[in-house]
């Protein structure tokens, strides 16, 4: 069985390690590109940094890290998208664009027989929804939505003795989703042309009234 601190889970369990800070310094990049190679414009760029919170202190530790991502399609088909009765073949979807941000940080902090942990991550992800119906004439109507989400935790340990320790586990969480779509106007705006489309039919019925009344003038 699942040990007490997982409460009344029912399913399956997983168990994150962020990793932590060294004892020396150490800063990490890393870049990957597809745009010279292919349509698909792949990238991701990210980079770490680690090392000691205060230098030559290896008891107080810091990891940070944050990676960036951009595609021009995040959904690289397998097949060529064909329609013969337009006379229009794609390589993959049309509009569909998708970026990504992600953070992650932690601080180690022994203090004796204590041991304290802080970390946090955030992740944020804006992406198109295929409908296969645009892809012929309307992608630019593809639906669009964004992802967000905040983990937060914090870790008190203390060693009591070579076969005693107790941990104190705090966590908060939190996620995020709306969906939209970024070419189709705002609600004010939608008032706006309501009121445009009034105004335009209560024109239309005048002139034509006035086009009925002098029709049958010149009949008569």
């Amino acid at each position: 069985g699942y040990e007490a601190k997982y409460g009344q889970a029912q399913s399956g369990i997983i168990n994150v390690t962020t990793k932590s800070g060294q004892p020396t310094y150490s800063i990490l990049g890393d870049l990957v590109t597809s745009s010279f190679t292919d349509d698909y414009g792949y990238n991701l760029y990210a980079g770490t940094i680690s090392g000691p919170i205060i230098p030559g202190v290896e008891g107080q530790t810091i990891f940070l890290s944050a990676e960036r991502g951009w595609f021009q399609d995040a959904d690289p088909t397998a097949i060529e998208l064909s329609f013969p009765s337009v006379g229009k073949t794609y390589n993959g979807y049309q509009n569909n664009p998708a970026e990504v941000w992600r953070f992650s940080g932690k601080t180690n902090h022994r203090l004796g027989d204590f041991t304290i942990n802080l970390g946090g991550l955030y992740n944020d992800r804006t992406a198109k929804v295929i409908d296969y119906r645009y892809q012929k004439n309307n992608s630019k109507f593809n639906g669009e939505f964004n992802e967000s989400n905040v983990s937060l935790n914090a870790r008190i340990s203390q060693t009591v003795s070579s076969t005693t320790y107790w941990n104190f586990n705090l966590g908060y969480k939190m996620y995020d989703f709306e969906r939209y779509n970024v070419d189709m106007p705002n609600q004010e705006k939608i008032e706006q042309e309501k009121k445009e489309l009034k105004l335009a039919n209560y024109i239309l019925d005048i002139d034509s009234k006035t086009e009925d009344s002098s029709y049958m003038y010149i009949h008569d």
